[in-house]
């Protein structure tokens, strides 16, 4: 076997997908982990997976209540295709790939609307940040203003972050439109926009969030201009999704090798875009109302100077 991926299933469903590399993936309770797994079972730092030699391996990092691999606890031990890994509460499916793939990350829809329940009642250290975004909605109506507030919310709660873009998607268009750009590089100038299109057609097709830390070397994003013009090592893109379809996305990047973006990074990406994904319906809704009572307005208008013109 080329590679291996780490699934986490739940109601025996696939909720996420990790590949497992050679750098590895931690996993624990700790916001800057790999893989964040809620609950008091599991530990801040509880378990590594990594790819070695050909083999995928597990090992134990001094967890309180250990992992267990096809239900035997270990310290640490070789996955094989189609075993199962227990830690805390959380059931991960070993499988196998036909090629290394980068390390890379996918939270679904599903998974996605309970983020940021989960945040707030595990008392994690992103609810505050999904209140500040919370709080947002209700006091700025300006779309393009909103957008742009949230855009700094989130790179003051991903340092890392390089350059970020919110887009919206309309129906019958081609290419999504940017509404709030950001970014750290002071050479990036507005009209050289390194926004990887390819990583958000993606997501709309997929309708998930996707993290991808060797971008350069994803096979997914082999004709990708942007890039490799621009050098992206890492991307994040998380659909902005209504109630009844998909509205837009956020997305983050960097170039740095040093900065990297981590699951827990994509699972916050992800709370809020599924908070601003409604707000951005609620504004688009607003709009048409507004456009259709002005329309209207006009209708009567002329219809009156209509029948003045008849008396006349």
């Amino acid at each position: 076997m080329d590679g291996y991926e780490l699934i986490l299933e739940k109601n025996g469903e696939a909720a996420a997908v990790y590949a497992i590399t050679a750098e590895g993936l931690i996993i624990g309770r700790a916001p800057d982990v790999d893989v964040v797994l809620p609950g008091q079972m599991v530990s801040r730092k509880h378990a590594r997976v990594w790819f070695e030699q050909g083999k995928a391996m597990t090992e134990d990092l001094g967890s309180r209540n250990g992992i267990g691999v096809n239900g035997r606890r270990v310290l640490r031990a070789e996955l094989n295709d189609g075993d199962e890994l227990i830690i805390g509460d959380a059931t991960f499916r070993v499988a196998a790939t036909r090629k290394p793939a980068s390390k890379s990350s996918i939270i679904t829809y599903e998974k996605a609307g309970t983020l940021a329940d989960e945040f707030v009642r595990q008392g994690s250290d992103f609810a505050p940040i999904l209140y500040r975004a919370a709080q947002l909605l209700g006091t700025v109506f300006d779309l393009d203003d909103l957008l742009m507030r949230i855009l700094e919310i989130i790179f003051e709660a991903v340092p890392q972050a390089q350059r970020g873009f919110i887009v919206t998607l309309r129906e019958q268009m081609d290419e999504p439109e940017i509404h709030a750009r950001l970014s750290r590089a002071p050479d990036t100038s507005a009209d050289d926009v390194p926004l990887s299109h390819t990583l958000i057609r993606h997501v709309f097709e997929h309708r998930s969030a996707m993290l991808t830390t060797n971008a350069m070397d994803d096979s997914r994003f082999d004709s990708s201009h942007s890039i490799m013009q621009f050098a992206i090592r890492a991307a994040m893109c998380a659909p902005l999704i209504g109630r009844q379809s998909i509205v837009g996305a956020i997305y983050v990047d960097v170039g740095n090798r040093e900065a990297m973006f981590g699951e827990g990074d994509l699972e916050l990406l992800t709370a809020i875009a599924c908070v601003v994904g409604v707000a951005v319906e609620n504004a688009r809704l607003y709009k048409e109302n507004v456009d259709r009572e002005r329309l209207a307005a006009i209708g009567q208008a002329t219809a009156g100077v209509g029948h003045c013109v008849k008396n006349i």
